[in-house]
């Protein structure tokens, strides 16, 4: 097993008390899977990605572990964690220019990660070839002008440019574990379709392990092979992408899935989930889904589920009991 989570529990000191944002999750990621996180706002979905870095804010804690290659990366000094992040275990943010040094030309930065990744396994370290990779790389993302936008300073890009940048650099240092958050967001449909099929590439050819957070169920499900749906830092249902998709069977699980417009869908309003995107300051008592849910009874509302083990996934939800 290349990561296995066990009871992590996260948690923020904030001005109006500590608050969980989540809460025993337990995963597990073989090398070479393509896993999605999905789920509104403020489900937990770029904690858990930064809990994986060790990159929380300052305000923020975590307890439980999570192992990778055999060690915890909560518990491992900062020096060695600094030897995976970035290299084997690397983080696309959802807004890539915090991931770039703003005083340095991004051919500066993609030659450093190709001789940082280099140096790790190992090899010549030829500035000539380091250029000609970083240049390729860019060509792969159909960034027009490789050798323009190597001279350029990340400011000179735009959004989209910058983000394909990023991916460049995860292209360039090919690490075991790539956690994308939301990579495709400012970038148009067809550039989107480019760079999933360059995230399959690398999965397929390198082994890579992506872990895809996204709000967009669509894109998990041309992706990825498991889904795991979050709320409220909470696991609702995971299990194989397809099944899921094709026979949901959280309520919120099918609300999301309701709300995507198709071609089938040719008259009336879409499906909308009642109600806001949970708040930390006001979840319900017993499932955090209660309040916003259309099946939900009286044992909903005064008792939390366990993730039970239902046909072939597992459900966060007392109508599987």
């Amino acid at each position: 097993m290349l990561l296995t989570i066990r009871n992590l529990s996260v948690f923020y000191n904030t001005v109006v008390g500590k608050f969980k944002v989540i809460e025993d999750m337990n995963l597990d990621l073989e090398e070479g899977d393509i896993i999605s996180l999905v789920g509104e706002s403020a489900s937990g979905k770029s904690t858990l990605g930064q809990v994986l870095t060790r990159m929380l804010p300052g305000t923020g804690s975590a307890e439980g572990e999570v192992i990778f290659d055999g060690k915890d990366v909560l518990k491992i000094s900062e020096n060695r964690m600094t030897e995976i992040r970035g290299t084997s275990i690397f983080m696309i943010f959802q807004n890539p220019l915090n991931s770039l040094n703003p005083v340095k030309t991004v051919g500066f930065q993609l030659i450093e990660a190709a001789r940082i990744r280099r140096e790790r396994d190992h090899l010549s370290t030829d500035e000539a070839e380091m250029r000609k990779e970083a240049e390729e790389s860019l060509i792969s993302l159909r960034l027009p002008d490789a050798d323009s936008i190597m001279r350029r300073y990340p400011h000179e890009l735009s959004g989209g440019q910058v983000q394909r940048v990023v991916i460049c650099m995860a292209l360039l240092l090919k690490p075991k574990i790539l956690i994308a958050d939301e990579p495709t967001t400012a970038l148009d449909v067809t550039i989107q379709a480019q760079v999933i099929n360059l995230l399959r590439t690398l999965n397929k050819e390198m082994k890579m392990t992506i872990i895809f957070i996204t709000h967009d169920i669509g894109l998990a499900y041309v992706l990825s092979n498991n889904l795991v749906v979050l709320y409220s830092g909470r696991i609702m249902e995971s299990g194989n992408t397809e099944s899921i998709i094709k026979k949901p069977l959280h309520p919120y699980t099918s609300g999301l899935i309701g709300s995507i417009p198709n071609s089938s869908k040719t008259s009336g309003k879409l499906f909308s989930i009642k109600g806001s995107p949970p708040s930390y300051l006001s979840l319900p008592d017993g499932c955090k889904f209660s309040n916003r849910c259309q099946f939900v009874f009286e044992r909903c509302m005064q008792e939390e589920p366990k993730l039970l083990d239902v046909q072939d996934r597992k459900v966060k939800c007392w109508l599987y009991e």
